[in-house]
């Protein structure tokens, strides 16, 4: 009997890390695949058409990103509660997502002679619009399933999936060689997510969730909680991923090409450590949703091995960022080595802060997610543009780990402070988190 009691938190333990690991190797897979796709690129196009055909995949991105509404999340929170609405959840959330995309990508393209007249090629002819359109519809959509199947539990079929559009984005820049055109670069990036899309629906969610359908949901739209909840989570996911977003442009403008060249590589390559911590933060989230009791447990099981891990990582990194930086050349080695040291002590207050994320997911505390993301946004962002001028690119190193050390002391404030209060109103009885 209490091996059968202890079973849901043996499993708890199991999906954690197995769900986490799935969805980081996911996020390599996609780094690796994206850097191999723009050198196959630009061996095979000329230099102008990848630099347009680049704008063009990081506005489809920054679309995906828009158009999602949260409902990812959403997901990952209610479906484990929906029971036989699961199907509809799912499809709901898939259309919802599908329909804010055309539009917002719509909208976009409608207005490029106004923000981004180079782009202008996306819109030239119908199809050119229409097939943009689609992308950007399909790599919503597949945000939004990808993070399904973290709801689910099945995090590997997401880097399955994946892994197979990775190779046929790869092939596709080599078969539309023949055109030479940016509109072909754009294609055979966007052919990646419409195979993607349509084999997580007809496949792979039918084997993770075997009562799943596809379908147009159009009536019984995911409730009105459920869509505050999601509206709640996408302003705090966009707080979070805003310095990914707008540090590059920031280092650009202030230091340089150069400057941003050598920013950019150590950004990479130090957030990389940094998204272990994340990718545990979406498994607890997960886990948590379906084990409330097990919350507590997982947040200490999770932050002792994220610690460890990013620990080992970061002195890693510290001795041997310059000989790492080599690959790209010397003055890579001399310039961005700096910067990657203080990104990779960031990675430990980034633990505490990713993880409180999760905690604060599962118990709908959509103020303090977006309270936290707002405070590391606004101090990485305001930091760092007042140091790059003293400081160079390491100043946006200075603000990161900052920014990271207040997230993490402000969780650790929240969590003590509850733990107080929690004590003083049931004693002797010292509960867990949850």
């Amino acid at each position: 009997m209490q091996r059968l009691r202890d079973l849901p938190r043996t499993l708890f333990g199991m999906r954690l890390y197995a769900n986490a690991f799935y969805l980081w190797v996911n996020g390599i897979v996609t780094s690796v695949s994206g850097f191999i796709f723009w050198i196959v690129a630009a061996r095979l196009y000329d230099a102008e058409d990848v630099g347009l055909a680049a704008a063009a995949v990081a506005a489809l991105m920054l679309l995906g990103v828009v158009s999602n509404l949260g409902l990812g999340l959403g997901l990952i929170r209610f479906l484990p509660e929906a029971g036989n609405r699961a199907v509809s959840l799912l499809n709901g959330s898939f259309t919802l997502g599908a329909l804010a995309a055309a539009a917002i990508a719509i909208a976009f393209l409608l207005g490029i002679p106004l923000w981004s007249p180079s782009l202008a090629f996306l819109r030239e002819q119908p199809l050119q619009f229409v097939l943009y359109t689609l992308f950007a519809m399909c790599v919503t959509v597949g945000t939004i399933q990808r993070l399904a199947f973290m709801a689910i539990r099945r995090a590997e079929f997401a880097l399955f999936a994946n892994a197979g559009a990775s190779v046929l984005k790869i092939c596709a820049a080599v078969a539309l060689a023949m055109f030479s055109a940016p509109f072909s670069i754009v294609g055979a990036w966007g052919i990646a997510p419409i195979v993607s899309m349509l084999a997580v629906s007809f496949w792979f969610l039918r084997r993770a969730h075997p009562s799943y359908r596809p379908a147009i949901r159009v009536r019984n739209w995911p409730s009105f909680d459920i869509l505050s909840y999601s509206f709640g989570n996408y302003v705090s996911t966009l707080l979070f991923m805003a310095p990914g977003f707008l540090l590059p442009i920031m280092v650009v403008s202030q230091v340089g090409g150069e400057g941003g060249a050598y920013f950019y590589v150590a950004w990479v390559a130090g957030t990389l450590l940094t998204s272990m911590a994340y990718s545990l933060s979406l498994s607890l989230f997960s886990e948590g949703s379906h084990y409330r009791d097990g919350l507590g447990q997982g947040l200490w099981q999770a932050l002792g091995t994220a610690l460890v891990v990013s620990a080992v990582g970061a002195v890693l990194l510290l001795l041997t960022a310059d000989k790492l930086l080599l690959a790209f050349g010397s003055d890579y080695a001399r310039e961005a080595a700096g910067l990657l040291r203080l990104l990779a002590l960031a990675a430990l207050p980034a633990c505490v802060t990713n993880l409180y994320l999760g905690v604060e997911r599962v118990r709908k505390g959509i103020r303090r997610l977006i309270l936290i993301t707002l405070v590391v946004a606004g101090i990485t962002l305001g930091g760092s543009y007042v140091l790059l001028q003293s400081q160079g690119i390491e100043g946006v190193g200075i603000a990161w780990l900052a920014a990271q050390c207040v997230g993490a002391a402000m969780a650790t404030g929240q969590y003590l402070f509850e733990r107080r209060r929690l004590i003083r109103t049931l004693r002797p009885r010292i509960p867990q988190l949850s």
